[in-house]
């Protein structure tokens, strides 16, 4: 029994000292992953801390960089959240690796219907509208702004293959993951939406400032998932929302000709 412990251990090592050069590609070990990283440099390590007893407990510290491996562990989660709204690496790194963060899914359908509310309060409506055909514009919406999400996601990862070969061969879901947890940004729209009955030239500038927002919360994200320079990720992120951007449009136009008849 001994034996083939030291055996699975040995079919997967993993060098102390080595950066990773995508801390999501863990070694796994019996289906589980055995490894953390650490949110100032990326490295991959093999524990955050050590336990003594119940009130004694060891912070590990990185042999890459020698810095505190994840400072957040001991950080109340306002605290964390208030760094990830200062869109702080080591923040998003601790939530995006060394946390049980499992609500990803609900978080991203809570965003895509507000998402979807806020483009459907935003499009001008004809006054002779019905309830059927403003309840069916709304369905509309959420259909543009998932179909906007899914090509943000499969574009980013082709493109993140095709530049960066298998070093980076990162599943559909770790994008998903990622863009969902950059996609909280659209959260502050809701001001927009309380606002909006105030017409007034300060809308669009609301509006440009929550986009722009979004858009360093991509880049950050992406810079954390494939470790390339921020310099990269925001000409990747740009590129990517403009294409996406003309795509949308284009199928907006295409869909509403079948679905909206």
């Amino acid at each position: 029994m001994l034996r083939s412990s030291v055996n699975n251990k040995q079919s997967c090592p993993i060098p102390k000292k080595v950066r990773f050069s995508n801390p999501l590609l863990m070694c796994v070990n019996n289906d589980r992953k055995i490894s953390y990283v650490c949110i100032n440099c990326g490295a991959e390590i093999e524990e955050l801390h050590k336990k003594y007893s119940s009130s004694v407990l060891k912070i590990m510290s990185c042999e890459t960089c020698k810095q505190v491996a994840d400072k957040y562990i001991e950080f109340e989660p306002i605290i964390i959240l208030i760094d990830l709204v200062l869109l702080s690496q080591p923040a998003f790194r601790h939530v995006m690796y060394n946390t049980k963060f499992k609500i990803y899914a609900k978080i991203l359908v809570v965003q895509l219907l507000f998402e979807s509310y806020y483009v459907w309060i935003d499009a001008p409506k004809p006054f002779d509208v019905g309830e059927f055909a403003s309840e069916k514009e709304f369905y509309f919406s959420f259909l543009l702004t998932s179909l906007d999400y899914i090509l943000l996601v499969l574009m980013l990862q082709l493109w993140t293959k095709a530049t960066n070969g298998s070093s980076h061969d990162l599943s559909t879901i770790h994008f998903v993951k990622a863009m969902t947890l950059a996609k909280v940004a659209k959260f502050f729209m809701i001001p927009l939406v309380i606002w909006s009955s105030n017409a007034s030239d300060s809308a669009s500038l609301r509006l440009l400032l929550v986009n722009g927002y979004y858009f360093l919360s991509v880049t950050q994200v992406l810079s954390i998932l494939t470790n390339s320079s921020r310099r990269s990720s925001a000409f990747m992120t740009l590129v990517t929302i403009i294409v996406k951007h003309i795509v949308i449009v284009e199928l907006n136009q295409r869909l509403r000709n079948v679905v909206m008849i």
